[in-house]
């Protein structure tokens, strides 16, 4: 038993180890970026932007208002987000006409930022979308309906 946990232990770390050097690549890939084209760099909000979020999550939280819209809609939530409220992207998006919802268990706000794992899934699922395709990725989305 104690041979099994170790290398149960063992194989966790190494997981671990890679996630790390993963995430310090990507800070470090994002840096350079950043110091060769300074705007393509994120900053902080500016007070147009915090205005307009504040008038657009009044009409987001309006029932009618994902109802009216009928254009095919991907909504895309991380399931760790910090930032954005899970439950609120998911109440909206159960109010779309023809909308769907993926929810990326365990990906953090932004998920073309996380980990190689979460963007797959995101991309996977993107694809699938722009495609048409009828058949859902499996595992981690689910069409919606508007509620009645």
């Amino acid at each position: 038993m104690r041979r099994q946990h170790l290398a149960l232990e063992a194989e966790t770390i190494a997981l671990i180890e890679a996630e790390i050097v993963n995430m310090a690549l990507e800070g470090i890939a994002q840096q350079a970026l950043r110091a060769a084209h300074p705007t393509l760099g994120l900053g902080g909000p500016t007070i147009g932007w915090v205005h307009a979020a504040f008038r657009l999550m009044r009409a987001f939280a309006e029932p009618d208002y994902p109802r009216a819209i009928a254009t095919p809609t991907l909504v895309i939530a991380s399931g760790a987000d910090r930032v954005v409220d899970t439950r609120s992207v998911e109440r909206f998006a159960t109010r779309l006409r023809a909308g769907h919802l993926i929810v990326i268990d365990g990906a953090r706000h932004e998920a073309m930022f996380e980990r190689d794992t979460f963007r797959q899934l995101f991309f996977k699922a993107f694809d699938a979308f722009a495609r048409g395709d009828e058949a859902e990725p499996p595992a981690f989305t689910a069409p919606l309906r508007a509620a009645t």
